[in-house]
């Protein structure tokens, strides 16, 4: 993983071995991992007006419930 990862620190093993995100499991780590690589990021769209409210797709909710899940976590550990 490159250094420049906003994650990289946030890795620990499991039980098993395996490398996971703090708080999330082996087969969480995975889910995000593949979501994060699959979800575009447009930095115009992060600044964008908040004064409208645009659902998120489904994929982008399971990215979030599964970020806020681990940097709970990490935050609680740290």
């Amino acid at each position: 993983m490159c250094s420049s990862d906003p994650f990289s620190t946030d890795y620990r093993l499991d039980p098993k071995g395996r490398r996971i995100l703090a708080g999330l499991s082996f087969e969480e780590t995975a889910e995000f991992e593949e979501l994060d690589a699959r979800l575009p990021y447009d930095a115009k769209q992060a600044c964008a007006s908040s004064s409208s409210v645009v659902p998120l797709p489904p994929m982008e909710v399971r990215w979030l419930e599964l970020y806020r899940k681990h940097r709970a976590a990490f935050d609680a550990i740290r």
